[in-house]
């Protein structure tokens, strides 16, 4: 096990190949590749005047040659930074009501190849479409609370608590985590898991109680009221009895499901294996990574 103090309360973890980038509550990130140290940063509200200098890294994401950092209300900016650790620029959200101003807190972010798509809210919810080069494209306000964005391809997903938008078209469906796919888009609402084409319609669903999900290529694993293995044209492949986890990766035909300081694996229904660690299991994959509090755990001898 290799492991690394950061400074300050772990809020998110990217991983992407060798790469993982982490954020801190009070506004540290780190990249490490290959169990290095790339670089560190520290984010300071430049908006709030001293003492009002710690900002909480809110949401990140890593693509290709860029890592993105969004912060809270402190600050509300989105951060574009190369993987060499160079500020490459940042934008400020704000809401103005009357007399008042105020910093939006920046909820999500996602990469692609020319764009980065950023969620931001304190009043209302927006979605801001940027360029790689960081000029505004486009942005509009969406209903409810934001939970979850992604971009792939020509597609941008946003899920929020009310509503499911693909680009342009808007679902009455609440949502809790979207992942697009080739095909489809699987979407994990309070109530069951969805599947659906990229016009809106719904060719599937599974219903359970606040799932969690993993898709591979050819599978999709859902753990709500039971974990099943699905195929992703929403055949039952298995199920089984466990009790939820709060992470779950699946391959083709396994599932790995992480509970604080355990990950099972689970093969045809059965849990073939128990691994132990420490911390809560956020990636699995060529390493097991967990974090807990400030530390960062990274399990290597456990790759898939």
């Amino acid at each position: 096990m290799w492991s690394y103090n950061c400074r300050g309360k772990i809020i998110g973890v990217k991983v992407e190949g060798s790469e993982i980038l982490v954020g801190c509550s009070n506004g540290w990130i780190y990249l490490f590749d290959d169990l290095d140290t790339v670089w560190v940063k520290k984010l300071t509200s430049t908006y709030y005047r001293d003492p009002y200098t710690d900002v909480n890294v809110s949401c990140l994401d890593m693509y290709g040659r860029y890592v993105a950092v969004g912060t809270d209300f402190m600050d509300g900016k989105i951060y574009l930074f190369s993987k060499d650790g160079d500020l490459n620029w940042y934008r400020q959200f704000m809401t103005i009501v009357g007399c008042w101003e105020r910093p939006d807190d920046v909820v999500a972010v996602s990469i692609a190849d020319d764009v980065v798509a950023v969620g931001s809210e304190w009043i209302n919810s927006h979605l801001h479409i940027l360029s790689i080069d960081g000029d505004l494209i486009d942005e509009r306000e969406v209903n409810g609370s934001l939970k979850d964005l992604r971009v792939k391809d020509d597609l941008i997903v946003v899920g929020t608590t009310t509503h499911l938008y693909i680009n342009n078209k808007k679902v009455r469906l609440p949502v809790s985590k979207v992942f697009p796919d080739d095909e489809l888009i699987f979407v994990s609402s309070p109530n069951g898991f969805y599947a659906l084409d990229i016009k809106g319609n719904v060719k599937w669903m599974l219903k359970t109680k606040d799932p969690i999900f993993s898709v591979s290529n050819e599978t999709v694993a859902v753990a709500g009221d039971t974990l099943v293995l699905l195929s992703k044209d929403g055949w039952k492949l298995w199920e089984a009895k466990v009790e939820k986890p709060s992470y779950v990766c699946c391959g083709d035909e396994y599932v790995y499901v992480g509970y604080r300081d355990c990950v099972k694996i689970i093969v045809d229904g059965t849990v073939v294996e128990e691994i132990r660690v420490k911390g809560i299991p956020v990636h699995v994959g060529g390493s097991i990574v967990c974090v807990e509090g400030s530390k960062l755990m990274i399990y290597n001898e456990y790759a898939l």
